[in-house]
């Protein structure tokens, strides 16, 4: 019939891997003979092929309409069911389908890897054997015995590569358990990774893989005994989660490594991060796990931070796009192509800050070599990574970032946006620590031990050019004045430009602060210019306060046109003067605050464009504040205002709110 020509054209399209047009032809079929099970199926499958899982399960439950015995609809409504998140009805579908052929080694198969993602390894990896006989396996067959767990003294054990390379150094996580029980082992792995095994493993014998049998033929490797499959050592060794590794096993060439060191030294001080955003060998999963470069845009605008191209494939369209498009540059090396050269790549991220990418071949390199690395994945992640976990269980050094829904990137991406500032912020202090001269005299006879101070520059990224002018006056002052404080240490908070107020800065500042061991914490506004003799001015009140401001100086275009604000708040350490002045004329933008006291404040960042101000008022009521009569910094004040409008009034109702307190306190 003419339903028949469509449905065989369909699969003719499908099976060429072209899904829409297959689409098009099934749609004839079931236009012509609406209850023709197998086209709805057919069709199911090929919308399934694309990741568009809602017509794909459309068509699957018509074709159960017209058909209950269709073995293949079942287990494909169950794969869907899966990608929409629904365990449940693919277990139950997955069932079904072995109802009408209990022989059935998908669902099985399936059913195999759903245990594993859930951690129960005894049940998962018996029916992980199924994967030797599925359509698309690529298992070779030796003719040895195979190894079935026992002790070995004398005996070779040829342990040969299947799947994936991202397979086989997941796998290869267990080699150093076998190594304990069987210490004559040949490894056979792809020509690319034999080096790396190698030097990894000098105990034992690494051999190129062989290409593919021809379907029947078997061969035997002379001198070996025994054989197993890498990836069925699992069953052997991986039987619950803390059968797992706390270590990383894969050493890079150490040449290749100091060539890597010097590049990555060149580009800058930044955070080296590499990057992968495609990854997948169909349609269907590539679109589930890949995460288009536009999504990472706000990442690429985040400054101190150096973007390495780890991505494999042709690039060159993406890397165009991130420098049309961003303030950033996506560095690639040509020689550099994992596809031909894995000693090259596996040198390249162990040199690398952080890997950042989606669930490919490189989170496997990156997890075998120890690199930090995160890893953003879909909600419907491969099972090897589990349901709900935060670390993987087969790299201690990756941290999992999920999807909570199918395709939703920007909530993982915001995730791996803080922890890019948090990075970068470390990094700086790293980079930019800086240390009073020790052989300027003192000139303060009667000062005590001294300590450290961090100095934190809150800054919006709009406005980081700024903070890096003030970065270097405060150096060119630290290295002509001698100061109460032994140290500082210099640390940028960047904070997204839609954040209305500075509470998070100031939070996170004072706990970095406190991490580092720094008594005291200097909040220092991005267009805020700090006085020459700012040390000289706070140097006599550190002893007595808990937090201390300056007078306040503003400016318009030049900061060598400040000005003294009129009408200020005058110099004083009185809390009923503070709550009875002006919010906007109070205090300046920049203060220094005892850091363990500025823990206590924790500003709260529900009180909207004011919470610096009311964590301020906090300060005043419960700690010993002063306000100087000389100033700290002049402030930036556009139009000679150094409070926006809506700040104030929002700072006023602060006050009001606390000033009873205040009244009966006193």
């Amino acid at each position: 019939t003419n339903a028949n020509v469509f449905q065989v054209l369909g699969a003719s399209y499908f099976y060429a891997k072209k899904f829409p047009e297959a689409c098009k032809a099934y749609e004839q079929a079931v236009k012509i003979k609406p209850d023709y099970a197998g086209a709805w199926s057919n069709m199911g499958a090929a919308y399934h092929s694309q990741a568009n899982y809602l017509d794909a399960k459309r068509c699957y439950l018509k074709s159960f309409e017209f058909s209950k015995d269709v073995r293949d609809a079942y287990n494909n409504y169950a794969n869907v069911a899966q990608c929409l998140g629904d365990r449940k009805e693919a277990l139950r579908y997955y069932q079904k389908a072995l109802e009408v052929d209990p022989a059935y080694i998908e669902p099985k198969y399936s059913l195999a890897e759903m245990a594993l993602q859930v951690g129960d390894f005894k049940k998962g990896w018996i029916d992980y054997e199924l994967r030797k006989i599925k359509r698309e396996s690529d298992v070779r067959h030796f003719n040895h015995p195979t190894w079935t767990g026992q002790k070995l003294t004398t005996e070779k054990l040829l342990v040969f590569s299947e799947q994936g390379i991202g397979d086989v150094v997941m796998f290869g996580t267990i080699l150093p358990d076998l190594l304990q029980d069987c210490p004559n082992i040949v490894l056979e792995v792809d020509h690319r990774m034999v080096d790396l095994f190698a030097r990894s493993f000098p105990q034992i014998e690494v051999m190129p893989r062989s290409m593919r049998f021809i379907e029947g033929m078997t061969v035997k490797i002379p001198g070996v005994d025994l054989q197993i499959s890498i990836a069925d050592l699992a069953q052997h060794y991986r039987q619950s989660f803390t059968d797992f590794p706390q270590n990383a096993y894969l050493q890079a060439d150490p040449n290749k490594r100091a060539l890597w060191k010097q590049r990555f030294a060149e580009l800058g001080s930044g955070l080296k991060v590499g990057i992968s955003w495609r990854g997948g060998k169909d349609v269907d999963v590539g679109t589930r796990r890949s995460a288009k470069l536009e999504i990472w845009k706000d990442l690429f605008e985040i400054p101190g931070i150096n973007f390495i191209n780890l991505q494999y494939g042709d690039c060159r369209e993406d890397i165009a796009w991130v420098k049309n498009n961003t303030s950033s540059t996506l560095h690639d090396w040509p020689e550099c192509d994992p596809k031909l050269d894995l000693e090259t790549f596996a040198a390249q991220i162990q040199e690398l800050d952080l890997v950042l990418s989606i669930d490919n071949a490189t989170v496997h390199f990156a997890g075998g070599l120890g690199a930090k690395t995160i890893v953003m994945l879909s909600a419907l992640p491969d099972w090897r990574w589990g349901l709900d976990q935060a670390n993987s269980y087969w790299y201690p050094g990756l941290k999992l970032i999920r999807q909570q829904e199918q395709f939703q990137w920007k909530p993982v991406f915001d995730r791996v946006y803080d922890e890019l500032i948090h990075l970068t912020s470390q990094k700086q202090l790293e980079a930019e620590k800086l240390t009073s001269p020790p052989a300027i005299k003192p000139e303060f006879k009667s000062t005590p031990q001294k300590h450290k101070c961090a100095i934190i520059a809150v800054t919006p990224e709009s406005l980081n050019k700024y903070t890096d002018e003030n970065m270097q006056l405060l150096k060119q002052t630290l290295s002509t004045k001698q100061s109460h404080f032994a140290e500082f240490i210099p640390l940028r908070v960047m904070v997204p430009n839609h954040i209305p107020n500075m509470a998070r800065g100031y939070n996170f500042g004072c706990h970095q602060a406190n991490e580092f061991g720094c008594e005291w914490t200097l909040f220092l506004p991005p267009r805020s210019r700090i006085v020459p003799n700012l040390f000289d001015v706070i140097t006599p009140y550190l002893n007595n306060y808990d937090a201390i401001w300056g007078e306040i100086y503003t400016y318009n275009q030049d900061v060598s046109d400040a000005i003294r604000l009129a009408d200020q708040m005058p110099a004083t350490a009185d809390q009923q003067t503070f709550f009875a002045a002006d919010p906007a004329r109070a205090l300046g933008h920049m203060f220094l605050i005892r850091s363990k006291v500025g823990l206590k404040i924790d500003w709260k960042e529900s009180f909207g464009s004011a919470s610096d101000y009311e964590g301020f008022a906090r300060l005043w009521k419960n700690h010993r504040c002063i306000k100087l009569d000389q100033p700290l910094s002049a402030d930036y004040a556009p139009n000679g205002l150094l409070q926006h409008p809506n700040w104030s009034q929002s700072a006023s109702l602060v006050i009001q709110s606390m000033q009873q307190h205040c009244a009966k306190a006193s």
